[in-house]
């Protein structure tokens, strides 16, 4: 953790050449999107409720009332990979706005 953390200080302070910058970016960035590449949550907690709410809003939208769609929302918000997907576009939107 030492390494990690002198890394960051050198960053910080831009003592670190701009090569070694761009590859530890690129290492962060590779680390990120191994983290959101399932589409499936990991535990088996989090499966049953994306499924649970995937169910449920396509059976009471359908039958009840259209808003009740919006669980289906709540239910991809449990997906890793959509999740980092839509911070993904999220940050690019904000970073064209400065």
């Amino acid at each position: 953790m030492e390494r990690y953390e002198h890394v960051q200080w050198m960053i910080k302070d831009e003592k670190l050449r701009e090569d070694l910058q761009r590859s530890h970016f690129k290492i962060v960035a590779a680390r990120a999107g191994y983290l959101v590449q399932p589409w499936l949550p990991v535990d088996a907690l989090r499966r049953v409720l994306m499924f649970g709410f995937v169910v449920a809003g396509l059976i009471l939208g359908m039958f009840l009332h259209p808003l009740y769609l919006l669980l289906l929302v709540v239910g991809a918000a449990h997906s890793p990979r959509i999740v980092g997907e839509v911070a993904h576009f999220w940050g690019r939107v904000l970073r064209q706005q400065h």
